[in-house]
């Protein structure tokens, strides 16, 4: 019997998988070398457009994609435009965003105005309605309290990050199903958003989801690690992106096969690879959207007799060198 693979771990179970002590992950999470989070669930009604009471998050819009989204979506000549005290003819609107990867799914409202003569974006504000699953903890919030957490004290906390998962790749556990109903026209940008999601409408900064009342108290018993983060530290990197120091003496070094130089090769291959096809040779497969580009992969090698594997659109993307596409 196979059973799956943790998705995250308590501290201790965190320290027998990469040779160490709790002490030792707290000293590696204080200083950057991982990043721990806690478990939230503040909302559990899936529908709820509601402003979530308390919080806030600073996710801020690409405006210009937004604006392209929206008119693609809504009649913008048709909306109700009404004159503002300050002598603005807007129109307010509103729709949902849900941020979702394999530990986090974060759902807003995203209220718009748009001005009626240029018909763009004139403002907006985007209000968390649900927050579920693991919450990122920046590391100087544990660096301050390294040594009394040790010792069983608590810390309250305030400030959230959305925990990085595998880019690229399909979103498994609790969130798998909501990846699927995720707006694929938002795309989200990694260096907006943590390094977290790749070119996407929405981004957020350092503080990513912020407890506006009352903060959050949490101790030890409360931290989890989540595999990707196991993963950077037996892979010798740096939680932030950087190098880091061989913490896990006794780990054998992550494999490099979906280092950038390879994954930027296996592009140049695949794209060369599909100009050979027929039916595909005037197809720029650089550019077209990985769910059209499966599909017409698909059609092609039905045509020939040849058996197509089932390829994520988003594992697609990541071997085209796009990273994600959507989510």
């Amino acid at each position: 019997m196979t059973l799956p693979k943790r998705l995250y771990f308590t501290l201790d179970k965190a320290a027998s998988e990469v040779g160490c002590d709790i002490a030792d992950i707290i000293h590696y999470a204080a200083n950057g070398y991982v990043n721990v989070c806690i478990k939230c669930i503040s909302q559990d009604n899936a529908f709820s457009e509601e402003p979530l009471p308390g919080w806030s998050t600073d996710l801020g819009i690409d405006v210009q994609k937004f604006h392209n989204w929206i008119g693609e979506y809504f009649v913008l000549k048709d909306m109700e435009y009404s004159l503002t005290p300050e002598g603005d003819f807007l129109a307010q609107d509103h729709t949902v965003y849900e941020l979702v990867n394999n530990y986090l799914k974060v759902r807003t409202n995203i209220k718009f105005w748009v001005e009626k003569e240029s018909e763009k974006i004139w403002k907006y504000e985007v209000v968390p309605v649900s927050i579920k699953g693991l919450l990122q903890i920046p590391f100087r919030w544990i660096y301050n309290s390294e040594f009394s957490l040790l010792d069983g004290a608590s810390i309250l906390i305030k400030a959230f990050q959305v925990p990085r998962d595998n880019l690229g790749q399909p979103v498994v556990g609790r969130f798998a199903h909501d990846n699927a109903l995720f707006h694929t026209d938002f795309v989200a940008d990694e260096n907006l958003l943590n390094d977290n999601l790749a070119n996407a409408v929405l981004g957020c900064g350092p503080r990513n989801i912020i407890k506006r009342d009352e903060p959050i108290k949490v101790d030890l018993n409360d931290f989890l690690i989540t595999v990707d983060e196991i993963n950077r530290l037996k892979g010798i990197k740096r939680a932030n992106g950087y190098e880091g120091f061989d913490v896990n003496y006794s780990a054998q070094e992550a494999s490099d096969i979906d280092n950038p130089k390879s994954i930027a090769v296996y592009a140049e291959l695949i794209v060369s690879l599909i100009s050979m096809i027929p039916d595909m040779k005037n197809v720029d497969a650089s550019n077209i959207p990985p769910v059209k580009l499966k599909e017409m992969l698909s059609i092609a090698a039905s045509k020939n007799g040849v058996v197509f594997p089932n390829i994520h659109p988003q594992t697609l993307a990541k071997y085209l060198g796009r990273g994600r596409s959507s989510r």
